[in-house]
């Protein structure tokens, strides 16, 4: 990629990330569909283009962020850690976005090799369409506020933050519907998604990451499988470790650059699209996106 191509995808990844319509999809159809880029290196343009925004979002709710690190480090086997405030909402989203998460991403690695672009598109199309959908479902008045959240908000909330592994599926539409299906104002579902953004991210990073090195987590759950000595499990372990292995890492100026791109436009943005996002209704957006990524698929696109 060139300068140009590497400084357009930091500056689409650092306005989408806050947007619900599936940052990951964006990136992937600037880079796959329109710069038309190897998809070898897409992996390694995901995670560093997320790097940046990851650290746009910590910088952002820095406060926050210790505030809620103060809290858990004073008393950190206490049970109210764990099940009241930001804390417990944060503990709930994570744990269930992972249960329902991980299992997906699994099927997808086997499902996937053998998909064409086409398809690929359809399936970036239809998650774009589902995400408008759940956006549509944030209807009603709601009256609670950020720090009424608590375990079974997250617990709701990571249920359907889970489903954003899947291609098109927005993390932030996902969340912000689960924490508006539980009353919360569209200012606070939003505060408490982006917030949320931070670990849900830096664990999302670091798979993608020991992924891309074929070593940490990744390598230690296909080890497990392959080795299980249940065919089923070996053959998806072994599937898992070859979709891995055929990553290729960027180098390093081209991604330190993406990433610097991505937190900046990130951080000058995330602050205003909190305060406009109460006020806008994406769900026709995500539909209308989705149905054009359908046709820019069926159009052969590649």
């Amino acid at each position: 990629m060139d300068t140009i191509q590497i400084l357009i995808l930091g500056i689409v990844q650092g306005i989408t990330e806050w947007i619900p319509i599936s940052s990951k999809t964006q990136l992937a159809v600037v880079y796959l569909g329109i710069f038309k880029q190897d998809p070898a290196f897409l992996l390694s343009v995901v995670l560093f283009a997320h790097i940046g925004t990851l650290l746009a979002a910590t910088v952002y709710f820095r406060k926050e962020m210790a505030e809620i690190a103060k809290k858990f480090l004073a008393k950190p086997l206490a049970r109210d850690t764990y099940a009241k405030g930001e804390t417990g909402f944060i503990f709930g989203a994570i744990a269930m976005t992972g249960i329902i998460g991980v299992p997906i991403l699994i099927i997808e690695s086997m499902v996937f090799q053998n998909l064409d672009g086409m398809i690929i598109y359809l399936l970036l199309g239809g998650g774009l369409i589902f995400t408008g959908l759940l956006l549509h479902s944030q209807k009603g008045a709601k009256q609670r506020e950020t720090k009424s959240a608590g375990l079974l908000d997250g617990i709701v909330t990571g249920a359907l933050q889970g489903l954003s592994t899947i291609p098109g599926v927005s993390r932030s539409g996902t969340s912000t519907t689960g924490l508006i299906w539980r009353g919360f104002d569209a200012e606070s579902a939003f505060h408490l998604s982006f917030l949320l953004s931070v670990p849900t991210v830096l664990i999302a990073e670091m798979l993608l990451y020991s992924c891309g090195l074929g070593s940490g987590p990744v390598s230690f759950a296909t080890n497990l499988l392959s080795g299980s000595g249940i065919p089923f499990l070996a053959g998806l372990g072994a599937k898992v470790a070859a979709k891995c292995a055929g990553t290729t890492v960027m180098a390093l100026p081209d991604a330190l650059l993406l990433a610097l791109t991505s937190f900046v436009v990130g951080y000058l943005t995330i602050g205003f699209i909190l305060k406009t996002m109460k006020k806008v209704n994406l769900a026709y957006v995500a539909i209308a996106w989705g149905i054009l990524v359908i046709v820019f698929g069926l159009l052969g696109a590649s």
